[in-house]
C-alpha cells in the first residue's frame, strides 16, 4: 500500500477530482505496466521472458476481443475457433480451454476487461445510488423482504435497468410462494386446474388480495410487475426512472406481504 495523501480528497475545488478519476488512472497504468512486461509493443523478446512465451502473450493479446466476447456469449466465435486450432489439434479445438483458463496473462488480461467495464458504469453508479435516496419509503422491511429488494437495487445501482426489473419481477414471485406457501388459498376461492401442482403467479397476486394482503390496487401494481419479464423480451423502452419506480412498488408490495414477525398464516389466523 502506498503513503496516504490527504490532498487528493477535496470536494470544495472548482474542479474537485472523484474517486473515478483516479481508479481510471490506476486502471491505465497497470494496462501500461501489463504490456510493458509482456512486450506487446516490443519489436523484440523482453530479457525477463524466453521467446515462446513472448509469443504466445502477443497471439493472445491479437485474440483477446475474441476470447472475451466469446466468454459472454458462452460460443466459439470462428477468430478464437482458429486460433484454438493452431494450438491444439483441429479435430479437438476445445480440448486447448483448459491451458487457456489457467493462463496467468490470459487471467490479467481479463481483470484489466472487467476493470474498464466496471470504470464505464463507476461514474453513474453513485449517481444511481443517491437517486435511491429519494425512493426510499417509511416501510421499514424485515430481512427476508430486505434480501429479496437487494438483488434488484444492486442490478438497478450498476446501470442494469432491464435485469433490475426482472429480477423484481422474480423477487416479488419468489416472495408470494413464500409467504403463501401454507395458507389456503382454495378456501379463498381460487381453484387448480386439473393436474396443477403449484399455483401460477397470477394466482398468487390474486391470492394476497382475497386474503386482505394487497389492496386492489397493489394487485394492479403486482400484475404490472409480473407482466414486465414478458414485455421486456420485446424490447419496450427502459428508463432509470422507470426501474426505480419499479423498485419503489417492489418495496411497498414486500412490506405488505412479508409481516415483521411470524408469518402471513398466523395473521390470518389470529382475526
Amino acid at each position: 500500500m502506498g503513503k496516504l495523501d490527504w490532498d487528493l480528497y477535496d470536494p470544495t475545488g472548482d474542479s474537485p477530482t472523484r474517486l473515478h478519476d483516479w481508479l481510471d488512472l490506476h486502471v491505465i497504468n497497470y494496462d501500461s505496466a501489463l504490456r510493458a512486461f509482456w512486450g506487446l509493443e516490443d519489436d523484440t523478446c523482453p530479457e525477463h521472458l524466453d521467446f515462446e512465451t513472448w509469443q504466445e502473450a502477443r497471439q493472445l493479446d491479437t485474440s483477446f476481443d475474441s476470447l472475451f466476447g466469446s466468454i459472454r456469449e458462452l460460443s466459439l466465435n470462428p477468430r478464437l475457433r482458429r486460433y484454438l486450432e493452431g494450438i491444439g489439434t483441429p479435430d479437438r479445438p476445445l480440448g486447448a480451454l483448459p491451458a487457456l483458463a489457467f493462463n496467468t496473462f490470459i487471467g490479467d488480461r481479463i481483470q484489466l476487461a472487467m476493470a474498464y467495464s466496471a470504470l464505464d458504469k463507476w461514474g453513474a453508479t453513485s449517481k444511481r445510488a443517491t437517486f435511491l435516496i429519494l425512493l426510499l419509503g417509511k416501510e421499514r422491511l424485515n430481512e427476508v423482504a430486505q434480501g429479496y429488494l437487494r438483488r434488484s437495487t444492486e442490478l438497478f445501482v450498476w446501470g442494469f435497468d432491464v435485469e433490475a426489473m426482472v429480477m423484481a419481477s422474480c423477487a416479488l414471485e419468489e416472495a408470494l410462494r413464500r409467504e403463501l406457501d401454507e395458507v389456503p388459498l382454495e378456501q379463498y376461492g381460487l381453484t387448480r386446474h386439473p393436474g396443477q401442482l403449484d399455483w401460477e403467479y397470477w394466482q398468487l397476486i390474486r391470492g394476497a388480495g382475497a386474503i386482505g394482503v394487497f389492496t386492489a390496487g397493489q394487485v394492479k401494481q403486482a400484475d404490472d410487475i409480473r407482466l414486465l419479464r414478458n414485455q421486456l423480451l420485446h424490447d419496450i423502452p427502459v428508463t432509470q426512472e422507470k426501474a426505480g419506480q419499479i423498485l419503489l412498488k417492489l418495496t411497498q408490495l414486500l412490506a405488505a406481504l412479508v409481516p415483521a414477525r411470524g408469518t402471513l398464516l398466523d395473521d390470518l389466523s389470529s382475526e
